[in-house]
């Protein structure tokens, strides 16, 4: 009776005990740059620079980058997968390697949105610090 009191205590102490979990980089064992808020679009999605680590979440790309892309090419969108995520040197943006029917693109990207699911997709405005914004979707060599 003494044993299962003594490990109900100890399982009750170890649950209200905080902690937190953080992510670090494996290769520098520092945190990871914060996500740096831009907006929330009218949908009330939020809207991040295009970071390393915004860059570093991204699994897939906006309708509306989609579009712009598909537009440009002239094929479906639904034909278009990113193929890799370039970060700039500065880690300050990213570049999208996105394959499509007509050959592999290299194609800028203005922002990160995190859709409700909690899904990161490459998306097209780029703000400026002086607040005006670009739209840069189908911007691509």
């Amino acid at each position: 009776m003494t044993k299962n009191l003594f490990c109900n205590i100890l399982l009750l102490a170890t649950l209200l005990t905080p902690f937190t979990l953080a992510a670090t980089d494996k290769n520098t064992g520092k945190d990871p740059e914060p996500l740096v808020f831009w907006a929330v679009n009218e949908g009330g999605a939020k809207i991040y620079q295009p970071n390393g680590t915004a860059c570093e979440k991204i699994s897939g790309l906006s309708v509306q980058y989609a579009e712009g892309v598909s537009d440009k090419f002239k094929v479906p969108a639904y034909t278009l997968k990113i193929k890799a995520i370039k970060p700039s040197a500065n880690q300050s943006t990213c570049t999208l390697m996105i394959d499509t029917p007509r050959g592999l693109k290299e194609c800028a990207l203005g922002s990160v949105i995190r859709m409700f699911g909690g899904d990161y997709l490459a998306h097209t405005y780029q703000q400026f610090a002086d607040g005006s914004v670009k739209f840069l979707a189908g911007e691509c060599h």
